[in-house]
């Protein structure tokens, strides 16, 4: 492997972070396979200051694979995405923070009832909050 594949592999590991939806064990993985990388090829910490990133598409693959787990499409709109969590209420997300909430229509507009910050408080809330999709079919 070349020292520049190493060090691109390294940066991109140091990328993963609850903030950008990963999980709190896969951004702990990450962080120690870019450890093993580093001390393998003997990288020092000065090699990898933070460069500008051109502007990437949001990536939404951890909130639409949560949300099918009750059955809940996923619609985005660049940095936003909506979906209907039943009951007639709508959760918002903004990826660039992880931050959704939940709102309903109501006489002055629209009410939030519901509001966090990451998958597992959303996961958290649907398991309570969501419709249940009943099958009435039963395969062999």
């Amino acid at each position: 492997m070349k020292i520049d594949d190493v060090m691109r592999r390294v940066r991109l590991l140091r990328e993963y972070s609850t903030d950008r939806g990963a999980s709190e064990a896969e951004a702990q993985n990450a962080s120690r396979l870019a450890d093993l990388l580093m001390e393998r090829y003997r990288l020092g910490q000065g090699e990898f200051q933070p460069q500008p990133r051109p502007f990437q598409r949001p990536v939404w693959d951890y909130w639409r694979y949560m949300l099918s787990e009750f059955g809940i499409e996923l619609r985005t709109f660049g940095r936003r995405a909506s979906a209907d969590v039943g009951r007639g209420a709508t959760a918002i997300i903004r990826i660039e923070n992880n931050h959704w909430h939940v709102q309903k229509p109501s006489a002055e507009g629209w009410e939030i009832v519901a509001e966090g910050k990451g998958l597992d408080s959303m996961r958290s809330y649907l398991s309570k909050n969501a419709p249940r999709a009943y099958s009435l079919f039963k395969g062999k």
